[in-house]
């Protein structure tokens, strides 16, 4: 049971185009992704200037008003080749990375435009056995659309058949490598940026903005070691407890949360709109020995605790989730199938949760007091910074970034 902390050196990088219809339009949505990607006008500069002027518009307001889903990609991008990738397309990094694409755009089209044509022939290039078509609907749905999916499979894909196979690197004619056995390309290239990049330091991004949105993170497990789903059921019980009544209640800030990452082996704390920037980093310090006091003494020490119950309870909401949507519902198992999630495994990691005990929050409180490489990494205004830092005793941030 439980998942084992991996290198990250196995990923997997993959194109979706996603979309739903009424079985009668089936042909129709296939053929719309088949002229998405090779009909496609790339040669637009102003088109292209519009979408990355909205983009980068919208990155930095979501900052200024999400900056928690920021703050756990920064410092998670510290810890692993997958963090630091996520950050990079879909964090800070992101944002940097579409204003240089920005004046790109108006100074240098031509430079931009055979970037983006050389994505799309290595794309419409690539190894067939690396493409994936999942399709859900009942039975009566996919038994209808059966001749429009046989239809794109053999005349839709691979979609460039007068491809010169040797002109690519990568091309429908080449084996694709097996990435669960093989390091990925992008990984020796990442763990050098990452030195550069995302060193393990407290950080600050600032923005305009009222509140702060503050998180600190680190390593609880190493390497190869196995995180159990108890793991799951402390760190539920430290966000729903300790650090809802600090730093929710007496701080006043919207929200708290932990957020465990298995295979990384991470554990970040976080608050949302938070007014209390250098109290919230206290809260965050002091969270093992509440938790060791609790587990060795305290609510979770007594035999047949509720506190335990309503933990284990959280845990199980929380895994489970509200019914979801059929197109979640595909979605949800195409990821599974991905990561090679199993049944057998999933029903593993829930049998470890229902079988939580004291001794298991004593283990976390331990690894929490004495985690490995703890950083910070704040979004949060001028002001806000500039109290901080004029606070003795704590430790300085680096401003890295002014959004």
């Amino acid at each position: 049971g439980g998942h084992i902390v991996l290198s990250g050196n196995n990923l997997r990088t993959l194109l979706f185009l996603s979309g739903k219809c009424m079985p009668d339009k089936a042909s129709k949505l296939f053929g719309l992704y088949v002229q998405i990607l090779k009909n496609a006008n790339l040669d637009s500069p102003q088109k292209a200037v519009q979408i990355l002027q909205e983009m980068v518009s919208e990155i930095k307001n979501d900052v200024s008003s999400s900056g928690t889903s920021y703050v756990l990609k920064r410092i998670r991008a510290r810890y692993s080749v997958k963090g630091f990738v996520d950050e990079q397309m879909d964090g800070v990094a992101e944002a940097k990375a579409m204003e240089f694409f920005l004046g790109l755009a108006r100074e240098h089209w031509g430079t931009l435009l055979g970037r983006l044509e050389r994505m799309r022939h290595a794309i419409l290039g690539s190894a067939r056995e690396g493409m994936i078509l999942n399709l859900t609907g009942d039975k009566k749905v996919l038994s209808l659309i059966s001749s429009d999916v046989r239809e794109f499979l053999t005349k839709g894909v691979p979609l460039i058949p007068e491809l010169d196979s040797g002109s690519l690197e990568t091309s429908a004619s080449a084996s694709l490598q097996d990435f669960a056995t093989t390091s990925h390309p992008w990984v020796m290239p990442a763990m050098d940026v990452m030195s550069k990049d995302a060193p393990v330091r407290d950080e600050m991004i600032v923005t305009p903005t009222k509140v702060s949105y503050v998180g600190k993170g680190g390593l609880l497990y190493d390497l190869g070691e196995q995180v159990t789903g108890s793991a799951t059921v402390a760190a539920q019980y430290l966000k729903h407890g300790y650090l809802y009544e600090n730093i929710r209640l007496r701080n006043g800030a919207y929200g708290a949360w932990t957020a465990l990452a298995s295979a990384e082996g991470t554990l970040v704390l976080l608050s949302y709109r938070d007014p209390e920037l250098g109290k919230t980093l206290e809260v965050f310090d002091l969270a093992a020995d509440d938790l060791l006091e609790d587990a060795t003494s305290g609510v979770l020490a007594e035999k047949g605790s509720p506190a335990i119950t309503t933990a284990i309870i959280g845990a199980i909401g929380s895994l489970d989730g509200s019914a979801l949507p059929p197109d979640e519902v595909g979605w949800e198992s195409l990821t599974q199938w991905l990561k090679g999630s199993t049944v057998e495994g999933r029903q593993k990691w829930r049998d470890e949760i229902l079988k939580t005990q004291a001794s298991d929050f004593t283990d976390f409180a331990q690894r929490l007091k004495g985690w490995k490489q703890p950083s910070i990494a704040v979004v949060g205004s001028q002001f806000a910074y500039d109290e901080y830092s004029a606070t003795a005793g704590y430790p300085p941030l680096e401003i890295v970034a002014n959004i």
